[in-house]
């Protein structure tokens, strides 16, 4: 009798094994689906600014909204750009953090210009107008002042940057090259 008893409580241990066996693969097998699924897709994100909830710019995994592109360059530029002898070194710190890692001679003519621009003792803004994105290739116009004293009228010229671009891992965006160009 205890035998019969020992051999009902066997078969029961088992039969729940192999159910909690079955319940494993069907939560193992769900789960690779929901993962291959999820790989596939495509992620699609909308940035809205705090101050201008009107102003959405829609970014996905593979490629980056034109809109988002301009804002991202101008406001680069304009950080950069705008600067006196106390920030500059700041704006080029800033500037170099999202600066590829092979920029090569960037960071020395940004150096050397900020040591200009320590040593004369002038300051700079650029109000960006117009934008073109063009392959790996943002194109930026503005006008550019340069104040060489407080009671000096400023020098503006009309300018255009061609700011390169990389995308990095997890959809960073990085420069690859800055060069200037005064408009005629």
């Amino acid at each position: 009798m205890r035998f019969d008893l020992q051999k009902q409580q066997l078969q029961k241990l088992w039969s729940q094994r192999n159910f909690a066996y079955v319940i494993a693969g069907i939560m193992g097998v769900s789960n690779i689906l929901l993962a291959s699924s999820l790989s596939s897709k495509e992620e699609q994100w909308v940035l809205i600014p705090q101050f201008d909830t009107n102003d959405r710019m829609p970014v996905s995994k593979n490629s980056l909204s034109t809109v988002y592109l301009e804002k991202w360059a101008t406001g680069i530029l304009q950080d950069l750009l705008t600067a006196n002898p106390d920030s500059v070194d700041l704006k080029v710190h800033r500037f170099l953090e999202v600066a590829s890692t092979a920029f090569g001679s960037m960071e020395e003519d940004l150096r050397v210009q900020a040591k200009k621009q320590k040593e004369e003792g002038f300051s700079t803004a650029f109000y960006p107008k117009e934008t073109t994105v063009s392959k790996k290739t943002i194109w930026v116009t503005g006008t550019f002042l340069t104040y060489f004293g407080r009671d000096k009228t400023p020098v503006s010229e009309q300018k255009t940057f061609k700011l390169g671009y990389r995308r990095a891992g997890h959809g960073v965006v990085l420069v690859t090259g800055i060069e200037g160009k005064n408009d005629v």
